[in-house]
């Protein structure tokens, strides 16, 4: 086996001289080019156009000769020197024996894998036995919002907030099975911001140390529980929808019955305190007709004509509408409008509904405020625009915020709401392809916030649809 051996080649690869040593090794007709003579599959490199400057660069690597149909020998190619008049390098290859190959490989391989889990879209943390952090891959750092630095042989079940329950099962999947499984939790950023995380734990003796570390290996969920619940959501409203418009229909034809006795009665008596009786006993049966044709309305089909509407004018349409009930009387009304045209195509009347129960909502909230303010907010983005009506009311306790959008549900005294108004708005937005959202934190206010997707037809229609 040759030990060593010189080789002149051009820049493109091809072979101007071999020493002696180099012309033995390779008997019979003299290959045309050096990269003929490298087996790329095991190289680090595809092919000679990438090797090239990484030998330029770093002046020496690492490259598996071809000796023979299957037998591949590891040489460390060193540039010796490079010659600007021809535009040819003079390499120094060098043979590596069987034992070093291995550490040379063992070392690429920790390297690749430091590589790899420092890129990779994953969190990765790893401790000693006793659970206080060495490694944090950079992504674990920008989840956590953590500086790896400042964490350093910190207990990582401190870090990640872990609760008791969750430390315990943790310690014992361990110790019974040296791993754990899907470890779900619940993590504060240090700027406030909540997120859903997914950990998978495992037990490794690191043989080089003699001692045992523990592997973190986590994804953000955050997104995809948001999802998940949004989407129990909405299966939750179709099917309280359609038990909504079951009975609807039932207690519609008794509700006509009760509304033709009593003006049967009306019309033949005379005394004053069963006519008042009777007269409360109509408005209470009105109003729950009225209840029960939202309800078989929205168990249909929404039938609007639908337009292309200039949303910023439907929300300006909606506060003139809103500025004469009491409840907005003395509510500054803050509009902060893209100036992008953002039509969308909806129906109008409905779209227009929306705009006005969350407003009165908003109103309703800020009821005790010594300055009351509706900021109204749009942006356009991407193929969307996104509208915020902000107010700084009473705010909704956080238990309450996955039913916001049921039918019935209502936060309100007895006789002051059906609950239906926020079921209405999602029931609208929803069916034209939108999504309706609501944030809020007791005492601070709420937001809810509206995306519709934008028109990207004839933008002619704008002007063509009723003037707005």
């Amino acid at each position: 086996m040759v030990r060593s051996g010189k080789i002149t080649i051009s820049r493109e690869g091809r072979i101007l001289s071999l020493s002696d040593d180099f012309e033995k090794y390779f008997p019979g007709e003299l290959p045309v080019f050096f990269q003929t003579l490298v087996d790329w599959t095991k190289s680090p490199f595809h092919n000679w156009g990438e090797c090239l400057p990484v030998l330029l660069r770093e002046k020496a690597v690492y490259l598996f000769l071809k000796k023979g149909k299957t037998n591949r020998v590891l040489f460390l190619v060193t540039l010796r020197y490079l010659e600007d008049k021809d535009d040819s390098l003079g390499l120094l290859l060098q043979y590596i024996p069987h034992e070093r190959q291995l550490e040379i490989e063992l070392r690429q391989q920790k390297r690749y894998t430091h590589e790899l889990i420092s890129t990779a879209n994953i969190m990765f943390i790893r401790t000693d036995a006793r659970y206080r952090i060495k490694d944090m891959n950079p992504w674990a750092e920008k989840v956590l919002d953590l500086r790896k630095q400042e964490r350093l042989d910190q207990v990582i079940l401190d870090v990640l907030q872990l609760k008791s329950s969750d430390r315990r099962q943790l310690r014992n999947n361990l110790k019974e099975k040296g791993r754990f499984e899907e470890l779900e939790i619940e993590y504060r950023t240090p700027k406030g911001e909540e997120r859903q995380l997914l950990w998978n734990v495992k037990l490794l003796v690191d043989f080089q140390y003699g001692q045992s570390v523990l592997l973190f290996f986590g994804h953000d969920i955050t997104e995809r529980s948001r999802l998940e619940k949004q989407m129990a959501q909405s299966e939750k409203l179709s099917a309280l929808g359609q038990l909504a418009a079951g009975i609807a229909h039932d207690v519609s034809k008794p509700m006509v019955s009760i509304s033709s006795l009593v003006q049967m009665l009306e019309a033949h008596v005379r005394d004053e305190y069963v006519e008042n009786t009777l007269g409360m006993i109509s408005r209470q049966v009105e109003y729950l007709s009225k209840t029960v044709r939202q309800l078989v309305d929205l168990s249909r089909p929404l039938q609007g004509q639908q337009e292309i509407i200039n949303v910023n004018t439907l929300v300006r349409d909606a506060i003139r509408i809103v500025r004469f009930d009491a409840i907005l009387k003395d509510v500054r009304i803050v509009e902060e409008l893209t100036r992008d045209g953002a039509p969308v195509y909806f129906a109008y009347d409905q779209l227009l509904q929306v705009f006005i129960n969350v407003f009165l909502n908003a109103g309703y909230a800020m009821r005790q405020c010594e300055k009351p303010v509706l900021r109204i907010k749009s942006t356009v983005l991407d193929d969307q625009i996104t509208l915020e009506i902000l107010d700084n009311g009473e705010g909704i306790p956080r238990k309450y915020l996955e039913r916001v959008f049921e039918p019935f549900f209502t936060t309100r005294s007895e006789n002051q709401g059906t609950g239906l108004g926020l079921w209405v708005c999602h029931h609208i937005v929803t069916s034209m392809g939108g999504k309706i959202a609501l944030d809020s934190k007791e005492g601070c206010g709420t937001t809810v916030k509206i995306i519709l997707p934008v028109f990207k037809g004839d933008m002619r229609g704008i002007q063509n649809s009723s003037g707005r």
